[in-house]
């Protein structure tokens, strides 16, 4: 027990006699600058430790803030996107506002029209393109329900030559273009200067307007003398003979005369006046002045 007791209390004394050389030895190299050396050494040391950690501290604090104005960019920009779907919704409304306008518009227009006064129409709208046959011809939603038969004329809502129906359901018909190689509209040819009509020298140019889809053309009037004056430009309207379609309607302008020398006839290349390829509504007619069109 004693010499345990002995062993503790020497270690004791070599701890202090250890401190206070230490102390002696600081307080000697404070006195001949010996610290400060240290402390430079230390401190050269240490320094980056403490700028990569106060940068770290930093780099932490702004990742921080870049989160939260990342999530405030996100909620930003998914706000823009709905009130940008909503806008385009919006202007497809008002798009399509403004195209019913115009129809009904052209509608009246053609009411307005004294020769139209003279027509019975019934309004239908084109539901389909007919995708069963290779006719050039659009599917409405009018039928025998409502009085329509085979052969009736069809218009668009500014007047202007359409077809013929072709085919009756119920609930919906067959329109043929004019465009269909089907189709013989019989026509005559008008000229206007500054939108007034002149005389054509030698009449007006008479003929059947035959639909060229299928052959890679639109409309054609064949079998035109070689002496008709016809030009470019020269408005063609139906003229009512055969009773098939009635009388002054618009069906196209000519946009090329086909002449072969030694040939004793020329053709004529039309364009189609209404927007065929784009046609929504339409307006059947079911009588002429006070008698049913011939079918």
């Amino acid at each position: 027990m004693f010499r345990r007791n002995e062993s503790e209390l020497q270690n004791r004394f070599r701890l202090a006699a250890m401190l206070i050389a230490i102390a002696l030895g600081l307080m000697i190299l404070d006195q001949f600058g010996g610290l400060r050396l240290i402390q430079q050494v230390f401190s050269t040391v240490l320094l980056p430790i403490q700028q990569g950690t106060h940068q770290l501290g930093e780099n932490l604090a702004s990742y921080g803030a870049f989160t939260k104005n990342l999530d405030e960019l996100r909620a930003e920009n998914q706000d823009l996107r709905e009130k940008y779907q909503e806008a385009l919704a919006n202007q497809g409304k008002v798009a399509a506002l403004a195209q019913e306008n115009a129809e009904l518009q052209r509608q009246l227009d053609f009411k307005k029209n004294p020769d139209s006064k003279r027509l019975t129409t019934i309004s239908a709208e084109v539901i389909n393109r007919d995708s069963t046959s290779q006719n050039q011809a659009v599917i409405i939603n009018r039928g025998s329900n409502d009085s329509l038969t085979v052969g009736l004329p069809v218009v668009d809502p500014s007047g202007y030559l359409v077809g013929r129906v072709s085919k009756v359901d119920p609930q919906r018909s067959t329109v043929l273009l004019i465009t269909d190689t089907t189709i013989g509209v019989n026509v005559s040819t008008r000229r206007f200067v500054n939108d007034k009509q002149v005389d054509i020298p030698g009449g007006a140019v008479d003929g059947t307007a035959l639909g060229q889809w299928q052959v890679g053309g639109r409309v054609t009037i064949t079998l035109i003398k070689s002496e008709a004056d016809i030009k470019n430009g020269d408005w063609v309207f139906t003229n009512g003979i055969g009773g098939t379609y009635p009388q002054n309607l618009l069906v196209g302008r000519v946009e090329e005369v086909i002449a072969q020398d030694g040939q004793p006839e020329k053709k004529a290349t039309l364009k189609p006046i209404a927007d065929l390829d784009h046609l929504q509504r339409v307006q059947v007619v079911t009588t002429w002045g006070d008698l049913p069109l011939a079918k």
